[in-house]
């Protein structure tokens, strides 16, 4: 079963697990979209129990699905559930509690890594914001590496800086 976001971005997600379940011969036998912010999500969980679905990708933000597993948790629906890298964030586990307990969540990025390029993105973090790091700050902390790599490789060639510049070096 597929439990997406009613927008965009939801779409884009399920569209995007549902082709690549049915190329892997998966059948998907609930597609459901979600308006932002539901809070019964008891008729859903019917249909899914109804459905004898074996796993749940969940397309969400980390507050509708906090309630959302948290509802299916009380209704007995005790299947793995599958997410994309939205919910890494702990607000999911503050929300969700026990509910959220084993989902499977991919990350970008792990604060345990030992590698010192992680260690000193948390360190130079802490010290500026004086908290915790999440997956979006690290994303963005390594999106302005590369484009200072691009500037750098510009400037270091004797090169014009333009945009054109930039974009080529990023393609480079």
């Amino acid at each position: 079963a597929v439990i997406y976001r009613q927008d965009d971005w939801g779409l884009t997600a399920s569209r995007s697990f549902v082709d690549a379940a049915r190329d892997l011969g998966a059948q998907v036998v609930i597609n459901e979209a979600i308006v932002d912010g539901t809070r019964d999500f008891r008729p859903l969980i019917t249909r899914l129990h109804s459905a004898n679905v074996d796993v749940i990708y969940v397309a969400l933000f980390y507050f509708d699905a906090a309630v959302f597993a948290q509802q299916a948790r009380q209704a007995g629906l005790n299947l793995p559930v599958v997410t994309n890298s939205s919910l890494n964030n702990p607000e999911l586990i503050a929300l969700g509690a026990d509910a959220v307990e084993g989902f499977y969540v991919p990350t970008n990025y792990f604060p345990g890594d030992p590698d010192p390029a992680v260690q000193t993105f948390l360190k130079a973090y802490r010290e500026r914001w004086n908290g915790e790091p999440d997956q979006f700050a690290a994303i963005a902390y390594d999106s302005i590496a590369v484009i200072a790599e691009a500037i750098r490789t510009i400037l270091e060639g004797g090169e014009p800086l333009t945009r054109r510049a930039v974009r080529d070096a990023l393609y480079a």
